[in-house]
């Protein structure tokens, strides 16, 4: 029996965890099969007891299964993809996530009667829980696309992942489990996490399990997760963390410890825990992360001391922020302040802009010309003629006035005013006319032809005559 008809069979005898590591090996042999990674994924979620759902490397799975059916332009592979990516944002209790993908997929979704009563079941179950949260709480946010942004490894670097999710007896290596390494090669893996990347740098979604956790004789003075180790040899205490959209958890596995000599500190941007170890409680374990990866909210935050082990729960100050490593590089509280306030950046826009504005009306546009005397402000020409015209109007209209007290009519004169302001000419008048009607644009093109081509030319289209100069129009010969 192949592994993944193996896996097959443990998924439907309910027997999860054998499902997974079955699929896994089976992945083993076939890195790019997006069927298989659908199949982990849903083991993933049903997982039980000793074990429970891991719906963090569910999510992954689904995100690989996706990206690897869009590959092989499969929809119906896509579909069953997406809907296991629900299925895992909806036990992260990623609402606001898993109602989006779940929209996405209505376009898609065939009309068989079984593929449209689990869209429904799916959007009812979200619908009920979104109903019952605040407006503003952070299950609501939508932090995922349509698709995974996720970089999918290569085949050979798949193949390595998987590896190492596998213990020396074939068994999948749960978060928290070390021991019996397939590979050899570290004992410090990322499980669902890209091994194209180094340790440290873990992916959203996926979890960091360091089988080598130090141990401090006194409360460190050294670098976070170093010490200067007992002379006596003791257990190593083991950690992993995983996120979502909105936290971060942080887990050290340490049995018995006392819950009033542990010391635990959470501050915006580091962590400190301390305790007696639990081998030799005459020297002190400390944990330390300063700074973090990225500013957390202090009042959502939590820490509890259990019976095997430690738990820490950090809020994101930024929901939906990707953290790349527990730690960062540079202090979070001098970062932040480096920036000037949003008013006094604002302010300096608009000085920077007013002073563009100023520099604008200082200084007219030069055209393109071959003109021997330089370049001609069109600008200044169309101002001069128009302030003449108004000029010739203001006279006219008082010619009008006195005309008129004296009893004329202005009905009997309207010929001769048209006349007298566009000259006796018809041609003439037309053009002068058009002239004076005109916008800005064609009177620059009037201008420009008119002169450049020696009057044989008259244009009003400025984005031509804008860019060139006008050639005189040469006079055809019978």
């Amino acid at each position: 029996m192949d592994q993944a008809t193996r896996g097959a069979a443990a998924l439907a005898s309910g027997d999860a965890s054998t499902a997974v590591s079955a699929y896994t090996q089976a992945l083993v042999q076939h890195p790019t099969s997006p069927d298989y990674f659908i199949q982990r994924s849903t083991a993933l979620t049903r997982l039980k007891a000793p074990h429970q759902p891991q719906h963090d490397l569910a999510l992954r799975d689904a995100e690989y299964a996706v990206l690897l059916g869009q590959k092989r332009a499969r929809r119906e592979k896509i579909q069953a993809a997406q809907q296991r990516r629900v299925i895992a944002l909806f036990g992260l209790q990623q609402y606001g996530n898993a109602a989006f993908v779940l929209s996405t997929m209505e376009r898609w979704r065939t009309k068989e009667k079984k593929d449209k009563m689990e869209g429904d079941m799916w959007k009812a179950k979200i619908d009920q829980k979104l109903n019952t949260l605040s407006q503003d709480d952070p299950a609501r946010l939508i932090t995922v696309k349509e698709y995974p942004d996720t970089e999918l490894p290569n085949d050979s670097a798949m193949k390595k992942l998987l590896q190492s999710q596998l213990k020396a007896d074939g068994t999948f290596r749960f978060p928290g489990e070390c021991g019996g390494e397939a590979t050899g090669e570290t004992q410090t893996d990322i499980v669902g996490g890209d091994l194209t990347k180094e340790p440290d740098d873990v992916p959203a979604n996926g979890i960091k399990v360091d089988c080598e956790t130090t141990v401090l004789n006194e409360p460190a003075s050294s670098p976070s997760h170093s010490s200067a180790a007992t002379s006596q040899s003791m257990a190593k205490i083991r950690h992993e963390w995983f996120q979502n959209a909105q936290n971060v958890t942080v887990t050290l596995y340490a049995k018995g410890v006392p819950r009033d000599k542990a010391e635990l500190e959470i501050n915006e941007d580091s962590i400190s825990v301390s305790f007696p170890h639990p081998s030799n409680p005459t020297s002190t374990f400390t944990f330390t992360l300063d700074p973090l990866f990225a500013l957390i909210d202090i009042s959502g935050s939590k820490a509890s001391v259990m019976s095997t082990k430690i738990e820490i729960t950090l809020r994101k100050r930024t929901p939906g922020q990707k953290w790349n490593a527990l730690e960062g590089s540079v202090p979070l509280k001098e970062e932040t302040t480096a920036h000037p306030p949003d008013s006094v950046a604002k302010a300096a826009i608009l000085s920077t802009l007013a002073e563009d504005a100023v520099k604008a009306t200082q200084t007219a546009p030069s055209y393109p010309t071959s003109s021997r005397s330089g370049p001609k402000n069109w600008d200044k020409l169309a101002e001069d003629l128009t302030a003449k015209k108004k000029t010739s109007q203001k006279h006219k209209k008082k010619d009008k006035t006195e005309k008129s007290d004296e009893g004329e009519s202005e009905h009997g004169h309207e010929d001769d005013d048209l006349d007298s302001d566009y000259g006796g000419d018809p041609v003439d008048g037309f053009f002068k006319k058009l002239y004076a009607g005109a916008d800005d644009d064609t009177r620059r093109a009037m201008m420009k032809s008119y002169q450049e081509s020696g009057g044989t030319a008259l244009s009003t289209d400025w984005k031509d005559v804008g860019k060139r100069r006008v050639e005189p129009v040469e006079e055809k010969k019978d």
